[in-house]
Formats: C-alpha cells, sequence, structure tokens
C-alpha cells in the first residue's frame, strides 16, 4: 500500500471515529431532552389534579350549604385531604410517597385498619406487592396489621382483585360480583384483613401500589372521591419522579454502557476521597483498559467495538459491591474507586475482573493476540501514590500505559516510599518500604503479593507521570 494509500485510511478511520462520538452525543442529548419533556408533562397532569381537588371542595361546600347529612364531616375530609396532598406532592423518592400515603389515608379518612403496598422492585408485572406502612387499631377482634416488609401476591384477596382490574372496589361493589369470585376472594382473603375500600396508584398501565383502608370514617361517597384522588395525584406524583429519575440517570451515566460517566464518577470520587482523608482511612483507584481495542474495531467495525465495550461494562458491573464506584472513563477505559480497600485488596479485585472478561468468548477474538480479549489495569491507592483524584487517576493511567506496552493482560501499581520521595515498582522493595515505614510509625504501604503475576510487577517499569489519560469519547 503507498503513502498516499496509507493518509487516506487513517483519515478514513479518523473521519468514522468522529462521526460515531457526535452520534452518540447527539443521542445522549436528545434523551435527556425527551426525559425533561416527560417531567413537564407530568408537572402539568399535577395542577389538572390540583383543579379537581379544587372541584371536589366546591362540592362539598354545596352540600354544607344545602345541611344534607354529609355536610358534618366535608370540613374535616378537606383539611385532612389538604394537608394529604401537600405531603405527596413533596416527595422525592418511591418510599417517601409510600409513607406519604399512608399518612394521607389517616388525615382524611382516619380509618380502623389501613396498609399501602408497593409493587415488589424486582417484579415489572406488578405480581407482587411489599407493605410499605401499614396502621390502625389492633384492639378489635381479629385485626391484627401487617408489618411493613411483608408480602402479598396479586391473586390473593381483594387487594389481589383491585390490582387485576386497575379500578377502585368498595365494599358495595364486591358484594355485587358474582359468586365465583366472591368465593375465590374468601378463600384467598387473609384472615387478618378487613378491608373494605381499595383503590390503585397507577403508571401508564402498570399498578404500582395499592391503598387499602377498612371501616373509614366518612360515608361511602366521600370516602370513595377522597382515596380515588389521593391515589390519582400519587400517580401524578410518581410519574414525574420516574421522569425526573430518566433525566438524572441520562445525566449520569454513559449512554452506550449504562455505567457511570466521567464527570459523574470525578463528583462522587472526589467526596469518597475527601471522606477517607479526612477520616485517616483510604482509597485505592483501578483504571482498566481493553488490549488492542483499536486493532479491534478496526478489523470489525465500530458497532462491534460498542458491543464489546458495552458486554465488558456487563462483566465489570456485578463484581462492583455497593458503596464501590464504577464508570466509564473513555471509549475503552473503565475507572472503579474502592474506598476503604488495601492495595492487596485492589490487586485481587483487577485480577478478578481481568479473569472474569478474558474467560467470556467474545465476538472475533480469535484475531486477537492470544485468541482471546482481555484487560490491562493500573492501580492507584491514597494515602501513597497520591492525595487527590487528578494524581490517583494520573499514576492508574501511567501504570496502565506501562501494561499495555509490556504486551496487556496484567496489572500495575504505583506504591510511594514517604521516607525516599520516590516512586517504586519493585514488589520485593515496595513490601521493604512498607516495613520500614511501619516501623517509624507511619501509615504502612502494603505491596500487592499474588504468585501468579509477580512477574508482571517486576515487568511494569514506572516511568514520570505523563498526564491524565486520553478521552476517546
Amino acid at each position: 500500500m503507498s503513502p498516499a494509500n496509507d493518509w487516506i485510511f487513517l483519515l478514513t478511520c479518523l473521519a468514522a471515529g468522529l462521526i460515531a462520538i457526535a452520534s452518540v452525543v447527539v443521542l445522549g442529548r436528545r434523551a435527556i431532552a425527551r426525559a425533561k419533556s416527560e417531567a413537564d408533562v407530568a408537572t402539568r397532569r399535577a395542577a389538572k389534579e390540583r383543579e379537581r381537588y379544587e372541584a371536589v371542595e366546591k362540592e362539598l361546600k354545596l352540600a354544607r350549604e344545602k345541611a344534607s347529612p354529609e355536610a358534618g364531616v366535608e370540613r374535616t375530609v378537606l383539611d385532612g385531604l389538604w394537608r394529604a396532598l401537600r405531603d405527596i406532592g413533596a416527595c422525592a423518592t418511591k418510599d417517601d410517597v409510600g409513607q406519604a400515603l399512608g399518612r394521607a389515608v389517616v388525615a382524611a379518612l382516619g380509618p380502623k385498619q389501613w396498609m399501602i403496598f408497593l409493587a415488589a422492585d424486582a417484579d415489572a408485572d406488578g405480581k407482587e406487592f411489599v407493605v410499605s406502612a401499614s396502621g390502625g387499631d389492633e384492639t378489635i377482634r381479629g385485626v391484627r396489621i401487617w408489618k411493613p416488609g411483608a408480602r402479598l401476591s396479586a391473586q390473593q384477596g381483594k387487594v389481589g382483585l383491585v390490582a387485576r382490574r386497575r379500578t377502585t372496589l368498595d365494599q358495595r361493589d364486591l358484594d355485587a360480583e358474582p359468586p365465583i369470585v366472591r368465593e375465590q376472594i374468601s378463600r384467598t382473603e387473609p384472615a387478618d384483613f378487613r378491608l373494605d375500600l381499595i383503590a390503585p396508584v397507577l403508571v401508564g398501565e402498570r399498578v404500582v401500589a395499592i391503598l387499602a383502608v377498612g371501616d373509614p370514617e366518612p360515608i361511602r361517597s366521600v370516602s370513595r372521591t377522597t382515596i380515588e384522588l389521593i391515589s390519582e395525584f400519587a400517580s401524578v406524583v410518581l410519574r414525574s419522579l420516574a421522569a425526573r429519575e430518566k433525566a438524572q440517570r441520562h445525566a449520569n451515566h454513559d449512554t452506550l454502557t449504562g455505567v457511570g460517566n466521567k464527570s459523574w464518577f470525578n463528583a462522587t470520587a472526589a467526596e469518597d476521597l475527601y471522606t477517607a482523608r479526612q477520616s485517616g482511612g483510604r482509597a485505592t483507584l483501578v483504571l482498566f483498559g481493553i488490549d488492542h481495542f483499536q486493532r479491534y474495531v478496526r478489523r470489525n467495525g465500530h458497532q462491534a467495538g460498542d458491543r464489546l465495550v458495552r458486554g465488558i461494562a456487563q462483566v465489570l458491573r456485578p463484581l462492583v459491591k455497593d458503596g464501590e464506584l464504577l464508570a466509564r472513563w473513555s471509549g475503552d477505559e473503565f475507572v472503579v474507586m474502592l474506598p476503604s480497600t488495601a492495595l492487596p485488596d485492589a490487586w485481587a479485585f483487577a485480577t478478578r475482573a481481568r479473569r472474569a472478561v478474558s474467560q467470556v468468548e467474545w465476538p472475533f477474538a480469535a484475531d486477537l493476540p492470544g485468541g482471546r480479549v482481555t484487560l490491562c489495569a493500573g492501580i492507584s491507592c491514597f494515602p501513597g501514590t497520591g492525595d487527590t483524584l487528578e494524581s490517583l487517576i494520573e499514576a492508574a493511567a501511567q501504570t496502565l500505559n506501562e501494561a499495555r506496552v509490556a504486551g496487556g493482560d496484567t496489572t500495575g501499581s504505583i506504591l510511594f516510599d514517604p521516607k525516599s520521595e520516590r516512586l517504586i515498582a519493585d514488589a520485593a522493595e515496595a513490601a521493604a518500604a512498607a516495613r520500614a515505614t511501619e516501623s517509624a510509625g507511619g501509615q504502612p504501604v502494603a505491596a500487592p503479593n499474588e504468585s501468579n503475576e509477580s512477574s508482571d510487577v517486576a515487568a511494569d517499569a514506572v516511568p514520570a507521570p505523563s498526564g491524565e489519560p486520553s478521552i476517546a469519547s
């Protein structure tokens, strides 16, 4: 191939890469705009529910003017209902809504027994519900209050019937059901339930919560209107929360892989590092890179490269525990922050991650050296390598690059000897420095000790820092 053809090939690859990056940015912005639009729609729906509340208030005032038998309770109902709606509207999470719904039915209805059920998080079909809040008078014979956390199937009793029908039911509706339905309810209803007014909370077509009360104080017509209004207002709030969470998810997560993005990681990891400095704790940072990724993309195309990056994110995600951070750092790099983790434990984590990736039969892996997809890892730690996030990233990137130059499929780390104020990479020398520091009363710096990778440590010589890792997307 002539030099001119080489330049044409390189320019073509560069243009294709820029087009792919621009496409990801445009798609991400569109997703954020769509989520914000959904949040605006939810806000307008909330305004409509407020208008409906005002209409109910007017109807009850007319009833009072006519001196109807219902006029004695409407003021209490309205006061309780207004406090309840204001309480629900201030909720920031789904669990908060569950608790607020409990306070709402107590304030507006004063039932002898009440329970708020939320759809189980892992149950996308609404087949199981969990008690979020409950209460009532347990001195009444035969009444036992289910505690938060108790689970109920959508096939059980009156609550299950409401979940399947997606409509409000009271005792008169239940009595009008065919005998076969009443027999099924009687057979599956928990013995300690005394519920006679039940309303679903819908988000789209899905039942996300159920309000169930027994023996409310207001008369039937007022109670039903009240619980339906509470239910529908909660539905608006939950839709708004879902839209907000979706927008937040797009803002904090990488659109290709679903893990955290670089800006989210920088903000959150800096907080973890600050906590470690203030408490005298420790933190370790691991930077992963896909070996021979550019070669893989050149041979198989950018879509195959995207699928590989997405698949590796799926392999890494289950390995990261609660409280640990995983993000996509650049085109083929992932970063993990491990708070309160010593260097040997981080070394073991990096080894598990690399092995997990190498054991997967990835498409087109036969074209790569060794016939498999592998990762390199660079590790830095606080205290030892640096005391800022930038210095930890720089050190991890340095050792990652050294591991790549050495051929890949290895883990490198930098240890800092506070006595000599120089960087060291040899495991034996690092261990000696750690022992000397400990005997002098300083903070010991542990060296990695893996029999099957000791040669990797010695091979990864450490040059002077060369700047931050590049950003490919």
